[in-house]
């Protein structure tokens, strides 16, 4: 079969055990030499609050979230380091639109939420002029290969400049993207007392973003939120 991270074409070896145990093969969608290439965040020791390789305890940014948001709990969790791999592959799924791509991923994401049953998801929206351009939501979409269940909470502010495009600084200096989605708020009214809210992102860059999602969702007085993305 042909490896869909680049597309080289190689021996898929499936063991009797593997069929036995009913073991995802997505993974083996990717051939070794492209599995090599994935670095898992739990394989370092980083930063406390994001995971990002640092000598500190918090990595600079997370540093000046916590001077921002003073004593504020911040957890996120990523699976796998943005490197050249991911950057390569988030530019084909993302980019190039492959959305054959997710299914490279789908048993990494579905084992980390196996265990969050008792989590509301709220991936990050896109606007519907980027939505139209793509033709899919590229974190909805992982979610959904991987069986995850989600609510668009919500709604990204139509018109704003895509963050992929900025500089660290701009997008720091980013106004609040979102608001929330008050026609899914009305008919999840009951499963939105007393909740824990998991935001879900592709790729964490600077913390903007999740912060901007967190601080919009505030405003449903969850008990607490935290967030993940596929890369760090």
């Amino acid at each position: 079969m042909d490896c869909l991270g680049c597309g080289n074409r190689f021996h898929q070896q499936v063991l009797v055990g593997e069929i036995l145990l009913g073991d995802s093969l997505l993974i083996k969608e990717w051939c070794e030499i492209c599995q090599k290439e994935l670095i898992l965040v739990s394989s370092y020791e980083g930063c406390q609050k994001c995971g990002q390789i640092c000598l500190e305890k918090l990595c600079e940014d997370c540093q000046e979230w916590q001077r921002i948001y003073e004593d504020e709990l911040f957890i996120h969790d990523s699976l796998f380091f943005y490197n050249d791999a991911m950057k390569e592959w988030f530019r084909k799924y993302k980019f190039l639109g492959d959305k054959r791509l997710a299914s490279c991923f789908s048993k990494d994401i579905a084992a980390y939420f196996q265990d969050k049953q008792e989590w509301l998801i709220v991936p990050i929206p896109l606007d519907r002029e980027r939505f139209k351009k793509r033709g899919f939501n590229q974190v909805e979409h992982l979610l959904d290969l991987a069986g995850v269940k989600f609510i668009p909470l919500l709604k990204k502010v139509e018109g704003l400049e895509s963050q992929s495009a900025k500089t660290k600084k701009e997008r720091l200096e980013t106004k609040q993207a979102f608001e929330l989605n008050e026609k899914v708020i009305g008919r999840y009214k009951k499963q939105l007392l007393g909740m824990k809210i998991l935001v879900v992102d592709d790729v964490y860059t600077t913390g903007r973003t999740i912060h901007h999602a967190k601080d919009c969702l505030k405003k449903l007085h969850p008990v607490i939120i935290k967030s993940f993305s596929l890369a760090r």
